[in-house]
């Protein structure tokens, strides 16, 4: 057998040169992620690969397989990277962004397929009200301000940014009727969901809701 250049294992050769150079010069949180994910991926694929090369008479079976193979991945990978960007006002009344779900007549949120990227505009209170279920969000979530400026979400070298607030109990009544929300901080300081923010949200989400 001649074991020749493959799409796969150029690949898989690219994956393991970007790992080394990440581990020996970047270090960080993508050194654990390259040692126990990208680099054994990496061989995987270069095993994989022989294996192909090894049972493949023609070399133009083992590219069209590969090909295909690695297209497979692609479109796979790419439907996890779905994204919704929601786009806030550029001055907020407060430092959050609501989304109450199961709301009736309002618009639904995109969650099918194509295309991989919606927008949605966030209404100037700050409140985007949806027919949607609250598990029916698309995987990656985004922000931009109407003037188009993107808003990362915060970490330690990002402090202006957006978190998402977790509560257990999600929910409030209005009118005789349970809602669902979520709740994100879009602020450069970041503050620990307590029982009386949470007491202090649901108070202006049914000051805004519950009066219409």
């Amino acid at each position: 057998m001649k074991y020749r250049l493959t799409p796969l294992n150029i690949a898989s050769l690219i994956l393991i040169g970007f790992s080394l150079y990440t581990i020996i010069f970047t270090g960080g949180w993508g050194v654990l992620l390259c040692l126990y994910y990208i680099i054994p991926i990496g061989i995987s694929g270069l095993l994989f690969d022989f294996l192909v090369q090894k049972l493949s008479q023609k070399y133009r079976w083992t590219f069209i397989i590969e090909i295909s193979l690695l297209a497979v991945l692609f479109i796979c990978y790419s439907y996890t990277r779905r994204t919704i960007t929601l786009i806030i006002p550029d001055h907020l009344q407060n430092k959050y962004i609501v989304t109450i779900y199961g709301v009736d007549n309002a618009q639904r949120l995109p969650k099918g397929p194509l295309p991989w990227n919606h927008e949605v505009t966030v209404p100037a209170n700050g409140i985007l009200l949806t027919s949607s279920d609250l598990d029916g969000n698309l995987p990656v979530e985004k922000m931009k301000t109407y003037s188009g400026t993107e808003i990362k979400m915060m970490s330690a070298k990002n402090k202006f940014g957006w978190l998402i607030y977790i509560y257990e109990n999600n929910k409030f009544k209005c009118n005789e009727k349970t809602y669902s929300y979520k709740v994100w901080l879009v602020d450069s300081s970041y503050v620990s969901p307590t029982s009386n923010l949470e007491d202090s949200l649901k108070s202006y989400i049914k000051e805004q809701f519950c009066k219409h």
